[in-house]
């Protein structure tokens, strides 16, 4: 073989083996992409992680922080929270919700249980409160029943209560663990083959008909609590008691904030009472501040237009040493721009842009090319060295 049809081959050569391996090296990658979610489905660890973290919970704690470092956070004052953790008996329970309800306020949100009867005396009290049109009692839904969509078999009620009322609403927190993040509330769930409300939902229909249809009336059933709304303020029975003026016309949510079976996992908070949650809860629809987010299909199509849009970048970035070296810091900018970007629509608009899956493929590729380049120089080294 003559020296000029080696170097022919070789170049000849070069060109399928770096075709080849450019295309099985982002072959590889675009399968590793596509099946990394459906992985999550074996490996129970990955698969936690998963459900566990959300680009959402670092808004809405950004969002906080921010809103904490403000010389004046705009305080919605509809909402006012009475924490009875001092208060230890039925009686004294009796006589404060008595007094709260002759202050006049729009509607009141029970988030306690009575298991039994105790006092004839409060509990005549209780009962009494409980009938009024403007005041929701609460109850639990357990026993969900398998292979059903959010339907319960049994239910755990106050004394008062043998069945969900019209004036009544589930406190099911939408989690399934007692470690897991609580993002969403469910407004409906089924009990008994009806539909029942959500405790916030039985308030908001009190409060607003107009906005308990507005809620109804959007396509999910399971929305996104908005964390970011500074939205209620709190007070103890004691503080109430002599402060009573101030529950006129406003709505009072009623629960012990340190109950320890009642605390939960949130974006903002890692033991956030029940009872916040659901002022949380109220405010979001309220305020008609609902968090609407992309989905599944617009979150891999964005992905793909992400891949295909950096890779060109990349490429122009790796041609010579100067540009390689501030690759890495270009990159790392334009990162922090998309999710500043997406943070900034969320804040502004209330639409959540599922960037993560586009991150994930944008690393993918960077690794992909940077293997690609690896295995490029090793196959000219071997060339080299057979002709």
């Amino acid at each position: 073989m003559s020296k000029k049809t080696g170097i022919h081959l070789k170049h000849f050569l070069l060109s399928i083996v770096e075709n080849l391996s450019a295309t099985a090296v982002t072959m590889v990658i675009v399968l590793i992409f596509v099946l990394f979610p459906l992985s999550f489905s074996r490996f129970n660890t990955i698969q936690t992680m998963r459900e566990q973290y959300n680009l959402m919970d670092t808004y809405f704690s950004i969002s906080n922080r921010i809103g904490q470092k403000k010389p004046y956070r705009p305080i919605s004052n509809q909402i006012i929270i009475v924490d009875i953790k001092d208060v230890y008996n039925r009686d004294s329970l009796a006589h404060l919700f008595k007094s709260i309800v002759s202050a006049g306020p729009k509607a009141i949100g029970l988030d306690v249980f009575f298991d039994e009867r105790k006092s004839e005396y409060a509990d005549s009290i209780l009962s009494k409160i409980t009938s009024l049109p403007h005041v929701v009692s609460p109850f639990m839904l357990k026993d969900e029943i398998l292979g059903e969509d959010k339907t319960f078999a049994t239910l755990q009620t106050s004394f008062y209560m043998d069945t969900p009322s019209p004036n009544s609403g589930f406190v099911n927190l939408a989690t399934s663990g007692a470690n897991e993040t609580c993002r969403i509330f469910s407004k409906t769930l089924t009990f008994d083959g009806k539909q029942v409300d959500n405790f916030d939902m039985a308030l908001l229909k009190v409060i607003s008909e107009s906005d308990y249809t507005m809620a109804m009336k959007r396509a999910q059933n399971d929305e996104y609590i908005n964390y970011s709304l500074s939205s209620y303020s709190v007070f103890s029975a004691e503080a109430i008691s002599s402060n009573l003026d101030i529950l006129k016309d406003k709505i009072i949510l009623i629960g012990d904030r340190e109950d320890i079976s009642d605390k939960h996992v949130t974006a903002v908070n890692a033991r956030m009472p029940g009872v916040d949650i659901h002022a949380m809860t109220l405010a979001t629809m309220l305020n008609g501040r609902y968090v609407d987010t992309m989905s599944e299909f617009g979150a891999w199509v964005l992905a793909f237009f992400a891949i295909f849009l950096f890779l060109p970048f990349i490429r122009l970035m790796k041609k010579n040493e100067w540009t390689s070296i501030f690759c890495p810091i270009l990159q790392t900018l334009l990162i922090i721009s998309a999710i500043f970007l997406c943070y900034v629509i969320f804040v502004s608009c209330g639409y959540y842009v599922r960037v993560v899956y586009a991150l994930l493929g944008i690393g993918f590729i960077e690794l992909g090319f940077n293997l690609y380049i690896k295995l490029k120089d090793l196959c000219v080294r071997l060339f080299s060295r057979w002709f």
